[in-house]
């Protein structure tokens, strides 16, 4: 783990470099849950503030190429790793409650242990939802946190209730009346409390206060709370908690450092540059280690159109861009802050980040839900007007051509790409979380 920070003076010290603000950002999952930590670290250190970044060992190296410094917390996730959610793997005969323990309170006693120290030195925290043993860290220094959400979905409002699973089910989750969602939202949790006994063990053995619910319930005495998406998924909620600010999205500058975007070769820019721009199909960060069919089915959808196409397969991929037919090209990686704007439409898994990407580029969509989140920002997605949704087993070529041909063929959903485009690129989420979380640092 890298050194901490020195510990924080008593206040009134005369020593000026401590009138810096120490911030912890701590955050766990996969590089679309680090990206915005990252974009909101910059930010910070922009602003005079000492910042540490704490997560898995693997963002080691993309966190200190961006001059950020870096704290090792545990539990450690590769950066390349299929993340099926918990009801899929339930399904498939796993036991839930030891599911959800790996998934969300693994290696709690250690993380508790490595984030202590940096704790100790901090101002302020701002934790992801699954940085657990950070967030015990706080609460025992009795340092101030900032819980955040980067997607709607996470706050788990009865008045707004996440879409979950197949359609018609998201269909009558969305339509509950509020006292159903709330005996229903009540019972998850109820539920998943009964499953985290590391928790409960680790609160009890820590002195601290029984709190049931690690994940489904925002603290009530947090001085602030990050909404890190657009207002155009979801406005405030009655039952979010008191203070909570919906900052935008804060998006990671790409090329920091670098003459051009990752991924962006002569190859690729010619291949842009030479015909109507392409449509681009990705899975982001996480769906990109389970494809199945998907890019197989893709490029076959775009040739049965007569559209060209850009795949981007991950560590799947060609090593190098190449033409796998005429009009197609493969690649593993390539920017999507460079890319999408490029685009004709984009086809994607759903995940947070990539919606972001796609809806600052003003580009229509077709989302393929995996898991987690995926749904309910699909249905978000739907709402607004910019793209439809499509079921992994509809995803079939003749499906996906007739859905490409009739979204790029609606001038009322280009139009209105175009619209949300204009309204995200005027947010500054990583600036407005700068922001606030100086606010409390400064109190």
């Amino acid at each position: 783990m890298a050194l901490p920070p020195p510990a924080r003076p008593s206040k009134g010290s005369s020593v000026a470099s401590e009138s810096q603000p120490r911030v912890l950002l701590a955050t766990f999952g996969s590089p679309g849950d680090l990206f915005p930590f990252l974009a909101i670290a910059e930010a910070l250190a922009a602003r005079g503030a000492a910042v540490t970044l704490a997560s898995s060992a693997a963002y080691r190296d993309r966190v200190e190429a961006r001059g950020i410094p870096f704290a090792h917390v545990r539990p450690d996730r590769p950066e390349q790793l299929q993340d099926p959610d918990l009801s899929e793997r339930v399904g498939a005969g796993a036991d839930p409650r030891a599911v959800f323990i790996e998934m969300f309170l693994r290696d709690l006693r250690l993380s508790f242990d490595d984030a202590l120290p940096l704790a100790e030195s901090a101002d302020v925290l701002v934790t992801h939802p699954l940085a657990l043993g950070p967030a015990l860290a706080a609460e025992v220094c009795g340092v101030p946190r900032i819980p955040v959400q980067l997607q709607p979905m996470g706050f788990f409002s009865a008045h707004e209730p996440p879409a979950l699973g197949p359609p018609h089910l998201a269909d009558a989750l969305w339509k509950l009346p509020s006292p159903l969602a709330i005996g229903m939202r009540s019972a998850a949790r109820r539920l998943t409390s009964a499953w985290a006994t590391p928790w409960h063990d680790l609160r009890r053995d820590l002195g601290l206060p029984p709190d049931p619910y690690p994940l489904m319930a925002m603290p009530a005495d947090a001085p602030r709370t990050l909404a890190l998406f657009s207002h155009l998924l979801s406005g405030t909620q009655p039952d979010w908690p008191e203070g909570t600010v919906i900052t935008g999205f804060p998006f990671l500058s790409p090329n920091k450092g670098l003459t051009t975007a990752p991924g962006v070769t002569p190859d690729v820019e010619a291949f842009v540059a030479d015909g109507p721009p392409p449509i681009v199909f990705t899975l982001g960060t996480t769906a990109i280690m389970d494809p199945g069919a998907f890019f197989d089915v893709s490029a076959a959808a775009a040739a049965r159109t007569g559209r060209r196409a850009i795949l981007v397969m991950g560590p799947l991929g060609p090593s190098h861009p190449e033409l796998v037919d005429r009009g197609v090209l493969a690649m593993q990686w390539l920017d999507h802050g460079w890319a999408f704007p490029r685009a004709s439409l984009v086809v994607h898994q759903g995940g947070i980040g990539t919606l972001a990407q796609a809806m600052r580029a003003g580009r229509p969509m077709i989302v393929m839900p995996y898991a987690h989140d995926q749904p309910d920002n699909a249905r978000r997605m739907e709402r607004l007007g910019i793209g439809r949704r499509i079921e992994r087993s509809d995803y079939r070529t003749p499906a996906v051509a007739s859905l490409l041909t009739s979204l790029l063929g609606d001038t009322a959903v280009l139009r209105r790409a175009r619209d949300v485009g204009d309204v995200v690129r005027m947010e500054d989420g990583a600036s407005v979380a700068a922001r606030e979380i100086l606010a409390i640092a400064a109190r």
